[in-house]
C-alpha cells in the first residue's frame, strides 16, 4: 500500500512545475518590456471592451427573466391588416384574454392593464406619476408578486381599491404605513384605497408600474359580443399557461375563436384580425409594435455589440500572436538550448502556454480595472443603469475565458516554437521562416481589415444620422412647446379659453389644440372609402384630430384645395389627407374628392365628408418607418383635446414659457406644467441610434489604437533586426525619407490589401442596417475610401515614427555594435 507521502510527491512536483513555468513566463515578460507592456495592455483594453459589452448583452437579455416560472408568461399582441394597411399592436381587446382562458384549460390565469391618467392627488398634494394603470386581480397571479403590506387574495377585488410599489409609497406618505391611506387618481380626483404595497419594480423589464388601480373602476361589466373583440383594442393582456402547453396550439384556440366571433366582419372588409400569443422574455428584444408601454431594445443592436466586442477581442490576441512569431528567431537558441538539456516539445509548449497564460491574467486583471472605471462613461453611451456589482457578476465569466484567450493568443507560438529542433538552433543556422512571415502579414491584414470594417461602419451610421437631422421633414419643428392637458381637468374643461390665454402674449405666434403631434400622441386608425367605390376599395387611415389652427402652427402646408377654416361652418365635417393618403385613395385632384366614413360597424350608417384639400406629406415618425396616410378632422362639438401646442417668436422662449406658467395658473386645478419641446421629441426617436453611433466610434478607436499598438511592436522588432543594414546603407548615401519609406513599405501593403478586403464587408454589414430606415442615405463610396485613407494613414504614422529614429541613429554606433 502506498503511504500518503507517496502522494503528495507528484502534486509537489506538479505545483513546482507550475511555479517553475509562471516563473519563467515573468521573466521572460521583464525582459522584453516594450512587447510586454504592447501585449498585456493591447489586450486588456480588448477584454475590457469585450466586459463592458457583454454588461450590457447580459441585460438586455436578462429582461423579464426575474419572474418566477418566466418561461410560462405570454402577452397577447394584435395584428390588424386594412386596406393595405398593417397595425402591429402590443395591446388587445378587453375580451380576448378571458374567451381563450374559458375555452382552453392551458391558461391559468389572466391579467389586463390599461394605462391610467399619470395625475395623482394625496391630500393638498398633486404628483405626476407615470407608470399608472388599471389592473386585474389576477395581476398578481400571472406574476406572483409578494406583498411587502396587504396580501394578493383581497387586492383589486373592488372597485376603488389601489396597489403602490415601496418607493411610491413613501413618496407619497414618508414611512408612515400607506395601507388604508386614500389617494385620488385621474384629471377628476377619483378616490382609491391603498389596500396593498409591493416591491419596487427591477429595471430589467418591459413592464414598470407605480401605481394600479382597480379595473371595475374602468370596466364594470365585462364587454360581450363581435363589437368586445375589435373595439377598444387598448389593453395589454397577460397570460400565466400551465407546465407542458404548447403556445403555438393555444394561439390556433385564439385564431378559431377569432374566427367564430369576426370571422365574417373581416372578410366583408377584405381585413386580416390575428391575435398571437408573445413570450414575455422576448418582449424587450422583440419587434417594434405600438402602443408599447416603454420603448424596448434592439435584438440587432445587441448583435451589433457582441460582432463589436468579438473583434476588438480578435484584434487584441492577433498582437500576441504576432509578436510571439515575430520574436521566434530571438526565443530559436533558447529552445534549443532547452531541448538539448532533455527537455520534450510539450515541455517546451507548456511553457510558451504559461507565459501566454501570465500576459492573459495580467490583462484581465488589468481589464476589470478599466472597465471599473468606464463603466459611468459607459452607462451614459447606453442609457443604461449597470452597476459595479454587475461588474463583478460578469468577472466570473472573465475568468473562465483567461484560459481560452491564453489558448487562442499563444497556441501557435506553443505548437510551433516547440518544434525547433536543437541542433540546428544552436548553430545558429535557424531564420525566420516563409511561413512564419506570411502568417504575420496575414494576421495583420486580418487585424486592419477588421478596423476597416468597424471605420467605416461608424460613418455609415454618423451619415445617416446626420441625414435624418438634416433632411427636411415637411413641417417646422423648432420653435415649438407641447402642453399636455390631459392631467388637469381644469384645463380640459375651458381648453379653448386657455387657448385664447395663451395666444394673448406677443412671444406666441399661433397656438393648437391637438390629440396628438409628430413623434407622439394617440393611435387612431379607421376605414374610409372613396364615394362611389365599393367597400373592399377603403383605406385605412390614420387620424389626426386637432382645431383649425394645426397647419399654421407646425407649418404644413396644402399642395392642392386650401386648409379648414373656422368661419366656413361646413368645414367642421370637411377633411384634410396627406398626399400618401390622395394616392392610395385614388384621388389625382381635390375637386369633387369625398370620403365616406362607416360608423358602427359594416351595416353602420355611412357619413358623407368632402375633401378640402391635400398636405404636402411630412414625417410623422422616425425616417425608420415610411410615411402613413393620414387624414386630418376637426374635433366634434364637446371633443377633448389633449396637447396644445404653441409656436414661439424666435429668440423669446423664456418670455413665452412664463406666460404659459402664468396661463396655466389661471385655469389650472392644480396640476404643475408639464411644458416639453417639439424638437426633443423628435430627436428622442433616434436615441438607440445616437447610441450605437457613440458606442461604434469609441469601439472603433479602441480597435485601431489596439491593432496600432501591434504594428508598433512588428515595426520595433523588424526595425532591431535591420538594424545593421541600415547603417550600411546610411554609409552608402541613403537618406532619412528613403529609408522610413524602406522600412514602412513591409507593413503598408498588408494595410493597403486590409483596406481592398474591408471595404466590401463593411458595404454589406452597412446595407444591412440601412434596412432598418424607411429613408436613407445614398450608400456612396465615400465612407469606406475615408475608412481605407484613416487607416493606412495611421499604419503609417505608427510604423514612422518608430522607423525614424532608427534611419537618424549614428551608422558609426550601429555598425560598431555590431
Amino acid at each position: 500500500m502506498q503511504s500518503p507521502a507517496g502522494h503528495t510527491r507528484p502534486r509537489f512536483l506538479l505545483l513546482s512545475m507550475i511555479r517553475n513555468y509562471l516563473v519563467v513566463g515573468f521573466r521572460a515578460f521583464r525582459r522584453q518590456r516594450l512587447f510586454g507592456f504592447i501585449n498585456v495592455f493591447g489586450l486588456a483594453v480588448g477584454l475590457a471592451c469585450a466586459l463592458l459589452i457583454a454588461l450590457y448583452v447580459r441585460h438586455e437579455w436578462a429582461y423579464d427573466r426575474h419572474h418566477p416560472d418566466a418561461d410560462r408568461l405570454y402577452r397577447l399582441t394584435s395584428e390588424i391588416k386594412l386596406a393595405g394597411e398593417q397595425m402591429d399592436l402590443a395591446v388587445s381587446a378587453a375580451a380576448v384574454g378571458l374567451a381563450l382562458q374559458e375555452a382552453d384549460a392551458g391558461v391559468e390565469a389572466v391579467a389586463r392593464l390599461l394605462p391610467a391618467d399619470p395625475i395623482v392627488r394625496v391630500g393638498t398634494e398633486t404628483f405626476l406619476q407615470e407608470r399608472t394603470f388599471y389592473a386585474d386581480p389576477a395581476f398578481f397571479d400571472v406574476f406572483s408578486l409578494a406583498f411587502v403590506e396587504g396580501s394578493a387574495a383581497q387586492a383589486l377585488t373592488a372597485p376603488g381599491q389601489a396597489v403602490l410599489t415601496e418607493s411610491t409609497a413613501r413618496r407619497y406618505f414618508g414611512e408612515a404605513s400607506a395601507m388604508g391611506q386614500t389617494v385620488k387618481l385621474g384629471p377628476q380626483g377619483e378616490p382609491f384605497e391603498v389596500v396593498g404595497v409591493v416591491p419596487d419594480v427591477p429595471e430589467a423589464t418591459h413592464l414598470r408600474y407605480s401605481v394600479l388601480a382597480s379595473m371595475r373602476n374602468v370596466l364594470p361589466e365585462e364587454p360581450q359580443g363581435p363589437e368586445a373583440w375589435i373595439s377598444n383594442v387598448n389593453y395589454l393582456t397577460y397570460l400565466r399557461v400551465r407546465p407542458g402547453t404548447d403556445p403555438s396550439a393555444l394561439d390556433a384556440r385564439m385564431a378559431a375563436l377569432i374566427e367564430a366571433q369576426v370571422g365574417e366582419m373581416m372578410r366583408q372588409f377584405n381585413a386580416v384580425y390575428r391575435v398571437r400569443l408573445q413570450p414575455v422574455t422576448a418582449i424587450h428584444l422583440g419587434p417594434a409594435l405600438a402602443n408599447e408601454p416603454a420603448p424596448g431594445g434592439s435584438r440587432l443592436y445587441v448583435y451589433v455589440f457582441l460582432s463589436v466586442a468579438l473583434i476588438v477581442l480578435l484584434i487584441a490576441s492577433i498582437n500576441f500572436t504576432n509578436l510571439a512569431t515575430a520574436r521566434a528567431l530571438d526565443r530559436a537558441r533558447e529552445v534549443g538550448l532547452r531541448k538539448a538539456l532533455g527537455a520534450e516539445r510539450r515541455q517546451v509548449g507548456r511553457q510558451f502556454l504559461a507565459e501566454s497564460f501570465v500576459v492573459t491574467l495580467l490583462a484581465a486583471a488589468l481589464a476589470v480595472g478599466i472597465a471599473w472605471l468606464l463603466l459611468p462613461a459607459f452607462n451614459s453611451l447606453t442609457g443604461r443603469a449597470l452597476t459595479p456589482v454587475d461588474t463583478l457578476g460578469t468577472v466570473g465569466w472573465l475568468l473562465l475565458g483567461v484560459p481560452l484567450v491564453a489558448l487562442v493568443a499563444g497556441a501557435y507560438p506553443a505548437f510551433v516554437l516547440s518544434a525547433f529542433r536543437p541542433a540546428e538552433t544552436l548553430r545558429g543556422r535557424f531564420r525566420s521562416s516563409r511561413s512564419g512571415l506570411v502568417l504575420r502579414r496575414g494576421l495583420v491584414v486580418t487585424q486592419f481589415t477588421l478596423s476597416v470594417v468597424l471605420v467605416a461602419g461608424s460613418f455609415v451610421v454618423q451619415r445617416q444620422l446626420a441625414y435624418a437631422r438634416t433632411q427636411g421633414l415637411g413641417f417646422n419643428r423648432e420653435q415649438v412647446v407641447i402642453l399636455p392637458l390631459r392631467p388637469d381637468e381644469g384645463i380640459r374643461a375651458q381648453e379653448h379659453a386657455f387657448k385664447a390665454a395663451v395666444l394673448e402674449s406677443s412671444a406666441i405666434v399661433s397656438a393648437t389644440l391637438t390629440d396628438q403631434y409628430p413623434s407622439g400622441g394617440n393611435e387612431s386608425n379607421s376605414l374610409y372609402l372613396p364615394a362611389g367605390k365599393p367597400d373592399d376599395a377603403g383605406v385605412s387611415l390614420k387620424i389626426y384630430t386637432a382645431d383649425f389652427d394645426l397647419l399654421e402652427t407646425l407649418g404644413l402646408e396644402v399642395t392642392d384645395g386650401r386648409a379648414l377654416d373656422a368661419a366656413l361652418p361646413t368645414d367642421s365635417s370637411a377633411f384634410l389627407v396627406n398626399e400618401t393618403a390622395a394616392r392610395l385613395l385614388g384621388f389625382s385632384q381635390v375637386e369633387g374628392a369625398q370620403l365616406v366614413e362607416i360608423e358602427d360597424g359594416p351595416d353602420g350608417p355611412r357619413v358623407l365628408h368632402p375633401v378640402a384639400g391635400f398636405v404636402r406629406d411630412f414625417h410623422f415618425d422616425s425616417f425608420h418607418h415610411a410615411i402613413r396616410p393620414l387624414l386630418f378632422r376637426v374635433g366634434e362639438p364637446g371633443f377633448r383635446y389633449d396637447y396644445l401646442l404653441a409656436r414661439v417668436q424666435p429668440g423669446q422662449m423664456d418670455a413665452a414659457l412664463t406666460h404659459l406658467e402664468k396661463a396655466w395658473g389661471r385655469f389650472s386645478s392644480g396640476t404643475p406644467m408639464d411644458a416639453r419641446f417639439l424638437d426633443q421629441q423628435f430627436e428622442a426617436l433616434y436615441q438607440s441610434d445616437r447610441q450605437l453611433g457613440r458606442a461604434f466610434g469609441y469601439f472603433t478607436m479602441l480597435a485601431i489604437l489596439i491593432a496600432c499598438l501591434g504594428l508598433l511592436g512588428l515595426s520595433a522588432y523588424a526595425t532591431e533586426q535591420r538594424r545593421k543594414e541600415i547603417g550600411v546603407r546610411k554609409v552608402l548615401g541613403a537618406g532619412v525619407p528613403g529609408l522610413v519609406a524602406l522600412l514602412a513599405r513591409d507593413f503598408a501593403r498588408p494595410v493597403a490589401l486590409a483596406v481592398v478586403l474591408g471595404a466590401p464587408l463593411a458595404y454589406f454589414a452597412a446595407a444591412r442596417w440601412l434596412e432598418s430606415f424607411a429613408y436613407q442615405a445614398p450608400l456612396t463610396a465615400v465612407p469606406f475610401v475615408l475608412a481605407g485613407v484613416l487607416a493606412l494613414t495611421v499604419a503609417l504614422v505608427t510604423v514612422g515614427l518608430y522607423t525614424l529614429r532608427a534611419a537618424r541613429a549614428n551608422p558609426v554606433e550601429t555598425l560598431r555594435a555590431e
